[in-house]
């Protein structure tokens, strides 16, 4: 029953500091956002911190994989939902309940997609402006530049 009770308590103050990081913080750490690492980190903190009172060892593993499993899981539904197209049309026609099609293709559309991308990419350091042309950063370090390096190789297989 103490399981239970810890579990749901752990989910309800990672919801919380999630929804409070979420509102406050923009930054990126790629490929996380640095709100997602801290409500993992802060969450986790305090409910170690209780357990460590408690000396129960089997409850610090289940509140550590636990919040593991939120960190993914929230990670994977807002990516999601940030970047993906369908996703974003669903949200707004949920909102907006009738909106023509016309006046929808204002608010979103081609254009508005890809400078919302570029916009990412700039702000997650994965790309650059040189000479009003993008480009992508030739860094080891950057993680998009490993992807790059991959879709290279498939496409050529």
């Amino acid at each position: 029953m103490e399981e239970l009770i810890l579990f749901l308590l752990n989910l309800l103050i990672f919801i919380l500091f999630k929804s409070i990081f979420n509102r406050i913080i923009k930054k990126y750490i790629f490929p996380f956002r640095l709100s997602d690492v801290l409500t993992f980190i802060i969450s986790t903190g305090i409910f170690l911190f209780y357990i460590l009172i408690k000396n129960n060892f089997y409850l610090m593993y289940f509140i550590l994989l636990i919040n593991l499993n939120f960190f993914y899981i929230f990670y994977h539904l807002q990516n999601m939902i940030n970047t993906s197209p369908r996703t974003k049309i669903i949200i707004d026609f949920s909102k907006l309940k009738k909106i023509s099609f016309e006046n929808y293709l204002k608010k979103y559309n081609e254009k508005i997609i890809v400078d919302n991308r570029i916009s990412r990419l700039l702000t997650n350091k994965q790309i650059k402006i040189v000479n009003k042309k993008r480009i992508l950063y030739e860094n080891k370090k950057n993680f998009i530049f490993f992807i790059s390096l991959i879709f290279k190789v498939i496409k050529k297989i």
